[in-house]
């Protein structure tokens, strides 16, 4: 569904970041932006930041 999408994002809050699973759900450096909570922590978002965008 993502590979025909204009535009691109994933709906993530604080707590789904550094968690590891069993499979990949679609590359970050594919998607338009992050929407997130802003519990997100610096570190984390300054990361994210290098592929897309990321809004609070």
């Amino acid at each position: 569904m993502l590979d025909n999408a204009a535009e691109k994002y994933i709906l993530a809050d604080h707590s789904k970041f550094g968690v590891e699973a069993f499979c990949t759900f679609y590359d970050v450096k594919n998607v338009t932006a992050i929407i997130t909570d802003t519990k997100i922590s610096p570190q984390i978002e300054e990361y994210y930041k290098k592929w897309t965008k990321i809004i609070k």
